[in-house]
């Protein structure tokens, strides 16, 4: 097997099994799009050209219901998840367009420089806003953030997610508020609950 570098002048490529050297440190985690050369919508024989062919593949599953697969790509340090699609054509019922990347590694970045291990909460924050952010003339503008805390069953352990709807990016944080892993998924509204 012959492998092929890419011209890019950058430390730390990637040789996959398909032959290709891909500069890891040039990808970009672009909230509601995609990751590095891989993007929402994809097909899976378009991704698997480009880097190869899984570490691993599990399901996605809900009691007896098959929701999607999960391509994990151990040297890389993404999933990428082919899942049921409603706004594709066919309802990608077999599974074959990307509806998220799960990146868990620590080389890939998001705008303002996030990334896993080195980033906390008040660095989201600061990029990527909180619950309410105002508009140049400081009137109050809320933008959609889901907020949850999660707690292992077993080690007890407490974490925090915040799920930016609107722009596409979900973030996990370890109980001490480290970054530890980052989703990309399709760009959502905000549904208005009112109560009477």
């Amino acid at each position: 097997m012959r492998f092929i570098t890419l011209p890019i002048v950058l430390v730390g490529t990637i040789s996959l099994a398909t032959g290709l050297s891909i500069a890891q440190d040039t990808w970009l985690a672009d909230p509601g799009r995609g990751v590095g050369p891989l993007v929402l919508g994809m097909p899976q024989q378009d991704v698997i050209a480009l880097i190869g062919q899984p570490s691993s593949i599990s399901d996605i599953s809900m009691g007896q219901y098959l929701l999607g697969k999960t391509f994990r790509y151990n040297a890389l340090g993404l999933n990428v998840e082919y899942g049921i699609d409603p706004l594709a054509p066919d309802s990608n019922r077999d599974f074959r367009l990307v509806t998220r990347i799960d990146v868990w590694g620590l080389t890939m970045r998001t705008r303002g420089n996030i990334s896993n291990g080195s980033s906390g909460l008040a660095d989201v924050v600061r990029v990527f806003g909180d619950s309410s952010q105002f508009t140049g003339d400081g009137s109050a503008l809320r933008q959609c953030v889901f907020t949850q805390v999660l707690q292992d069953s077993s080690t007890g352990d407490v974490s925090l997610v915040l799920n930016y709807l609107q722009q596409g990016i979900v973030f996990y944080f370890s109980s001490v508020g480290r970054l530890r892993r980052m989703i990309i998924q399709r760009v959502t509204q905000c549904m208005s609950v009112l109560s009477k």
